[in-house]
């Protein structure tokens, strides 16, 4: 092979080598960006998903026909604890601690922002018996 020859496959391969490296480092770059991208939207989603089953509340009713309702929860787990600890109080005398014990007849959960805003501005939100 001549000179001038083997110059222009090193001179060739050198091009390609940086044409390469090039479009190596814009898909590194693009993947960063996508990686970053994934995550954010996988943070976001984790996020609603635990507002999806947080925004919940328990509804109790008692035989003497009052009503009260379990509102405050830590995160999902602390809720299903509640609500099956309140299943187990059906049909007892519940608040034995306090001046005005009461029998508990009833416990629902109350799921979804509208839902909440109409069982406490009006009593009516959709009950659902089962988590």
């Amino acid at each position: 092979m001549d000179m001038y020859a083997r110059l222009r496959e090193v001179n060739n391969a050198m091009l390609y080598k940086q044409k390469f490296s090039e479009k190596y480092e814009k898909c590194a770059r693009t993947s960063e960006k996508l990686t970053k991208q994934k995550n954010a939207l996988e943070n976001e989603i984790s996020v609603l998903k635990k507002e999806i089953y947080y925004i919940a509340i328990i509804r109790k009713e008692y035989a003497d026909g009052s009503v009260d309702y379990e509102t405050s929860f830590t995160d999902i787990e602390d809720f299903n604890e509640s609500y099956y600890c309140i299943l187990k109080c059906i049909g007892k005398e519940v608040g034995i601690a306090t001046d005005n014990p009461k029998v508990l007849t009833y416990a629902c959960v109350i799921r979804g922002k509208e839902e909440i805003e109409k069982e406490l501005l009006h009593g009516n939100g959709k009950q659902l018996e089962y988590i």
